[in-house]
């Protein structure tokens, strides 16, 4: 069996990616808001607290400790609430 010629790996900096401003999380909290307000549109109230329990897990890990404490308190919260019956049937 033949073996495939590894590639030239590009340098990081022919990318220009703005790093500071991924390590401090700005990408990754525009997509989680922008998952969280569609959850949120659409009536899928059991993803909506999953999403919030997700985004607490990945802040803990970043080591965004505090503000992992407030989402998962947030998801306890949403939780905890009674689900008002929909007329669409959505959860």
């Amino acid at each position: 069996m033949a073996v495939a010629p590894t590639r030239q790996r590009l340098a990081p900096d022919v990318f220009r990616l703005p790093v500071d401003r991924i390590r401090e999380g700005y990408y990754s909290d525009a997509y989680f808001n922008h998952t969280k307000m569609l959850l949120e549109e659409q009536g899928h109230r059991r993803d909506y607290v999953e999403a919030y329990r997700a985004w607490g897990k990945f802040l803990r890990r970043s080591g965004r400790e505090d503000e992992a404490l407030e989402v998962l308190e947030r998801a306890a919260d949403l939780a905890a609430e009674p689900v008002a019956a929909d007329h669409r049937g959505t959860r």
